[in-house]
């Protein structure tokens, strides 16, 4: 099986650095950069498309589907990590919302800590768990994911080792930066997971 984890294009919130609601549409430039996406995929088989329900996801999956003239498949999944209610439409410069992310960070290894309403990061990667194993049960050879940027390095993590460390995903997101639209490939050979391909955004010029 072959499997191509897309994050979505640039949102309106991504563009002016603000965290994000569920609704969060794309921006002018992310359609655009979907659209190139789109155009890629024409030359790259894919079987089916499942996306993450939101906005921003939704509307890059459909670029795509208009194009290759797939199905798409809505699995809650693939949605981002849930950020607590308080900071969505905040700046993430604002200093008392990094202070809140550095209190969340301290009790990241504790999975019954929650700061409010939020995804914690054992949640994220349980959630992570669950989607290998429903992309491990399917019979399609070519797999297309639209997802996010959290959602989309706690996969790559979980692959590397199922349990990951909360240590590690922070090393993990600090080293390997994610640009919308980027394609990472990944193979699914005699129950193993291998990484291909970070990244690639070669589409965007």
């Amino acid at each position: 099986m072959k499997l191509y984890l897309v994050r979505h294009g640039e949102s309106e919130y991504n563009a002016e650095e603000l965290y994000q609601p569920p609704t969060s549409k794309l921006s002018e430039k992310g359609v655009e950069q979907a659209n190139f996406l789109a155009q890629r995929f024409q030359s790259i088989p894919v079987d089916v498309i499942f996306s993450s329900s939101l906005t921003r996801a939704k509307e890059t999956a459909e670029i795509i589907a208009k194009v290759i003239q797939k199905e798409i498949v809505y699995e809650d999944l693939l949605a981002e990590i849930k950020r607590p209610s308080e900071v969505i439409g905040k700046s993430k410069k604002d200093p008392e919302v990094i202070e809140l992310f550095k209190q969340i960070d301290s009790h990241a290894d504790d999975p019954n800590w929650h700061y409010s309403d939020e995804e914690s990061f054992t949640d994220l990667k349980k959630r992570a768990q669950e989607l290998l194993l429903f992309i491990e049960s399917r019979q399609e050879e070519h797999i297309l994911c639209v997802t996010h940027g959290a959602m989309l390095r706690m996969i790559i993590c979980v692959m590397l080792h199922s349990d990951v460390s909360a240590e590690f995903y922070q090393r993990f997101w600090n080293f390997f930066r994610t640009r919308n639209t980027g394609i990472t490939v990944c193979d699914y050979e005699d129950g193993e997971w291998h990484l291909v391909t970070w990244n690639d955004h070669a589409h965007l010029g």
